[in-house]
């Protein structure tokens, strides 16, 4: 079996990709786009990377939206078609119901944490306690910017996945769908992460300002065309990201 999850950061998708790589032995390749990225703030390795995603057999791998979202040179990369989605089983689309808690959440692991990934998700029954911060709106759009994408990539996706199953998950309800579609036990959500339980309003300095200019920045990013995402200036780069 061969699973794909193609998330939003901050929806529960290491969650998911930990509970079915354990439950049908799958090896977890868990978002290796991502962590290329982050480590060399380039592409270079891409090639590479999605070859291993296309060849390997019996994986569960997890796709960030944004691995496909250059800040750096204002594009939108074609890699995303590059990935043989007819390979797999099960392609699983997961985002978030609760748009400020996804900023806040992000907000929080990306600005505190990410520089060690053991840090952005409790160990089972760790001690985690949250840092006072800022949410930035470079990161607020960052986000937005994967919401964006995800409709693009989920368009394409499913034209191009042949027989696969494809599921919409959704973050406050991914534990019942779960549960519905893979036949998932109690003791199958018995992993070695838990959810953070961190209270980002009492740690975000600005949530209040941030939570009251989200519609507006939301509105000004999703409604685009493709047209803007190669404009530099459009609305879609709005508070734009320049990291990787």
């Amino acid at each position: 079996m061969n699973i794909a999850i193609v998330f939003i950061a901050r929806t529960k998708s290491t969650m998911i990709h930990n509970i079915l790589a354990k439950k049908f032995n799958l090896t977890p390749l868990k978002e290796i786009l991502f962590f290329s990225r982050r480590r060399r703030q380039d592409y270079e390795e891409y090639p590479e990377l999605i070859q291993k995603i296309n060849t390997e057999d019996n994986i569960c791998v997890k796709i960030c939206v944004n691995d496909f979202i250059d800040g750096k040179t204002c594009r939108i990369m074609d890699d995303y078609k590059k990935i043989d989605y007819t390979k797999f089983d099960h392609i699983i689309f997961v985002k978030r119901q609760d748009l400020m808690g996804n900023v806040a959440s992000f907000g929080h692991h990306n600005l505190i944490n990410f520089a060690d990934f053991n840090k952005s998700h409790r160990k089972k029954g760790q001690d985690f306690e949250g840092s006072p911060y800022e949410i930035t709106p470079d990161r607020t759009a960052y986000i937005i910017r994967g919401y964006r994408i995800l409709n693009l990539l989920r368009d394409w996706i499913g034209e191009h996945a042949g027989s696969a199953k494809i599921h919409d998950y959704e973050f406050e309800t991914v534990n019942q769908e779960l549960a519905r579609d893979f036949g998932l036990k109690d003791e199958d959500f018995d992993i070695d992460i838990e959810p953070c339980g961190l209270d980002y309003r009492s740690l975000a300095s600005n949530y209040e300002e941030i939570e009251k200019m989200l519609p507006g920045l939301y509105s000004r990013i999703m409604n685009t065309t493709d047209k803007d995402f190669n404009d530099p200036d459009s609305p879609f780069w709005e508070k734009n990201v320049r990291f990787i």
